[in-house]
């Protein structure tokens, strides 16, 4: 009985229902990053390989051939563009507007363009622990933000230790590089 239900919504529906899924898992999978060590490794192969190929990806303007590894993040579904990371979270560029102007949310910027990073969609942070973060990182750029968010304290990213309640590691760690 339910899959012939299921049979009953439109294509345009089933996609629309899958892609915001899918930026969800993404995002899951973002905040995860339980290899770090080998994805980096990875990461640095693939940008040695990518920097000097720049000009294979069309419409690549100067600007985000110079940054490969911020555009590899875009592709990879990592940072989101506005539109989509509506999509997946269930509210309004209005919304969205307000929570980075409260610092609830940060964006990072890419060919002019404001991108939401998509680990923020998992259900495995806190968004208010989350946001307590964001705030205690006071005015770092997006890129800063991102950067502290991925890359790990010790074996775990602040994302991780976030995931495992331990919200004054983190946010002791966010103080200590909002004074550097």
């Amino acid at each position: 009985m339910g899959a012939e239900a299921l049979l009953g919504i439109p294509d345009a529906e089933v996609g629309r229902l899958f892609k915001t899924h899918l930026m969800r898992v993404i995002g899951v999978a973002s905040a995860l990053n339980m290899d770090v060590s080998s994805i980096r490794e990875e990461d640095e192969k693939q940008s040695n390989r990518t920097k000097r190929r720049g000009w294979e990806f069309p419409g690549l303007s100067d600007c985000s051939a110079a940054n490969i590894e911020r555009y590899s993040l875009v592709l990879q579904g990592k940072l989101l563009p506005i539109g989509d990371f509506c999509q997946a979270s269930g509210i309004t560029e209005r919304r969205l507007s307000k929570d980075v102007a409260s610092g609830r949310l940060f964006s990072v910027e890419f060919e002019g363009e404001p991108y939401y990073p998509a680990f923020v969609l998992s259900d495995l942070v806190d968004r208010k622990d989350f946001a307590r973060v964001v705030r205690r990182l006071g005015e770092s750029s997006g890129w800063s933000k991102w950067r502290f968010f991925t890359t790990p304290i010790n074996s775990l990213t602040p994302l991780q230790l976030l995931m495992r309640k331990e919200v004054k590691r983190v946010l002791t760690a966010a103080e200590d590089l909002e004074e550097q």
